[in-house]
């Protein structure tokens, strides 16, 4: 896979050595039209990086997906539109990631004792 299919895909389709990068956001408190109300404006198809919504029960995934040169440049894509959705849901974000709600309140909880 890594010595013959993947440099012919890349060379195939032009691509290069380019890196896909996301994060994701974890949202709690908000429905996913909610969501979509307050940083829908950000969403936009073939942007980069791309930001979608994934609804799941109980909370909402904001996924954030730069396409780069390497891996700093799509870290840099990302940087101002993650800071961007976190300044606008604030305190709704609970986690990113591979965080999980159940997580972050035990760990919260822990920090109590």
């Amino acid at each position: 896979m890594e010595k013959k299919v993947l440099p012919w895909i890349r060379e195939r389709f032009d691509l290069g050595e380019r890196v896909i990068l996301w994060r994701a956001l974890k949202v709690a408190g908000l429905g996913e039209s909610g969501v979509d109300r307050i940083i829908g404006d950000l969403m936009k198809e073939g942007a980069n990086p791309e930001v979608g919504l994934l609804a799941s029960p109980g909370e909402i995934t904001i996924r954030l997906a730069a396409c780069g040169d390497n891996r700093e440049e799509a870290q840099d894509l990302i940087r101002p539109v993650e800071e961007e959705i976190r300044r606008r849901l604030a305190e709704k974000i609970y986690g990113q990631d591979e965080d999980t709600l159940e997580g972050v309140v035990a760990s919260l909880l822990g920090h109590r004792t």
